[in-house]
């Protein structure tokens, strides 16, 4: 291939393909949501866009996208009605639920444990009543962060219940599927520290 006689090796294309893939997969996620909300809600993707466009940016934060600058606050997310609270804090752990799951302008936008805290490092999500709900997010400051392993907890008959155990944890956001469950306190238990 050659244009304005320079050679375009398969490396030269190659290399720009790379470069564009996750921009590419950002529009197509994007597209496939509001295509989801336009089918569900019978709407055109016009309709969708002036009527709607809220509700798919919402839905395209809690899918774990970044839109920048806008804070999640979906009404159905049970932990931004919860009280917070964590075996230590480096960075407060109301972080959580401030409705932002990436750091920005100097704010981690999560918690952190204490550097010198022992271990088990947790942060709890608690209701004034139980709860039911059947999935849980799990979001950290990103996959070079993430800990290898971490554990997802109920309040049940008096005691810390396991409901769901991730080992070899390679991802910077876990999204649990588990059966209806309903519990007044809920927290993720990490055994190394990490936001």
């Amino acid at each position: 291939l050659m244009m304005a006689g320079r050679d375009l090796s398969a490396s030269h294309i190659a290399l720009s393909d790379t470069r564009v893939m996750l921009t590419c997969a950002v529009i197509g996620h994007a597209a496939g949501t509001g295509a989801g909300l336009c089918v569900r809600n019978g709407l055109t993707p016009r309709e969708l866009y002036q009527r709607h466009l809220a509700e798919l940016q919402q839905q395209l934060l809690k899918e774990g996208a970044h839109l920048i600058g806008l804070q999640a606050n979906d009404p159905r997310d049970l932990a931004r009605q919860a009280a917070i609270s964590a075996s230590s804090e480096a960075a407060p752990a109301g972080n959580v639920t401030n409705g932002y799951a990436r750091a920005a302008d100097g704010v981690p936008n999560a918690w952190l444990p204490g550097a010198k805290a022992p271990p088990p490092h947790w942060v709890e999500l608690s209701w004034e009543a139980p709860v039911a709900f059947n999935v849980v997010h799990v979001t950290f400051q990103s996959a070079k962060l993430a800990p290898g392993r971490f554990a997802v907890e109920a309040w049940q008959d008096g005691d810390w219940q396991p409901i769901v155990a991730v080992t070899d944890n390679r991802h910077r956001r876990q999204v649990l599927g588990l059966g209806k469950l309903t519990a007044a306190k809920l927290r993720v238990a990490l055994d190394e520290p990490a936001g």
